[in-house]
C-alpha cells in the first residue's frame, strides 16, 4: 500500500485558563480560533506541528482561553499520487484537529466552562485562501 502513514500523534503543549466568574451563555459570547501548521522532515519522518489557540470572549474580555500544540509524525510509504505538499498542508492538520478540538472541548468541560466545539476547519479552503 503506498501512501501516507500515522506513527504518533503527540501532545507537545497545553495550556488553559479562565477568570474565576464566566458567563455561560453561549448566546452571548464570542469565540476567536487561531490555527497555525508548520512541518519539517527530520530523518525521512513528516512532523506537522499544529498549534490551535482559543478564546472565550463576554463584552470585549477573554474570560477563557486555551492553546494546544500537537505534532503528527507520517512516513510516506511507496509512491503516492499526492503531493507531500498537499499532504502536509491540508490533510494531515485535517487528521491532527479532530484530537486538538477534542482536547481543547475537554479542557473547557473539566474547567466548569460548559459546552465548547470549536468549528471544522477546511484547511484545503485556507491554502488556496
Amino acid at each position: 500500500m503506498s501512501g501516507y502513514a500515522i506513527e504518533n500523534l503527540l501532545l507537545m503543549d497545553s495550556s488553559f485558563s479562565r477568570e474565576t466568574e464566566m458567563e455561560l451563555d453561549p448566546a452571548k459570547l464570542q469565540n476567536t480560533v487561531n490555527v497555525d501548521v508548520q512541518s519539517s522532515k527530520p530523518d525521512g519522518k513528516l512532523l506537522v506541528i499544529m498549534t490551535v489557540k482559543f478564546d472565550q470572549m463576554f463584552a470585549d474580555k477573554i474570560q477563557a482561553t486555551a492553546s494546544v500544540t500537537m505534532i503528527g509524525v507520517f512516513q510516506k510509504t511507496g509512491d503516492s499520487e499526492l503531493s507531500e505538499e498537499t499532504f502536509v498542508n491540508i490533510n494531515a492538520p485535517a487528521i491532527i484537529y479532530p484530537f486538538v478540538r477534542e482536547h481543547i472541548a475537554s479542557l473547557f468541560l473539566k474547567a466548569g466552562c460548559g459546552s465548547v466545539l470549536l468549528p471544522p476547519f477546511n484547511f484545503a479552503a485556507k491554502r488556496n485562501g
